[in-house]
């Protein structure tokens, strides 16, 4: 939760103005931060690695260890 963007969350997801932060968007975070913690809806955990890619026109294509395609991603542009 300290890793959260803030900003991001209750701005952009959220679309909290700043006069309605503090008094909604911090108690429904907070709620919803307790209800994972209590009801354990959520077990965190991170995989990180670097992984060889490239990219053609809207294709974000992940490579295996012998430069074959494992995986290709599009995204909009």
């Amino acid at each position: 939760a300290s890793w959260l963007d803030e900003g991001a969350l209750f701005k952009g997801q959220w679309g909290l103005g700043r006069d309605t932060i503090e008094t909604e968007g911090r108690p429904r975070l907070r709620g919803l931060l307790d209800r994972l913690q209590t009801e354990n809806l959520l077990e965190a955990a991170v995989v990180h690695g670097y992984f060889h890619c490239v990219s053609k026109d809207d294709d974000l294509i992940v490579l295996d260890e012998t430069g074959g395609e494992l995986t290709r991603f599009t995204f909009p542009r």
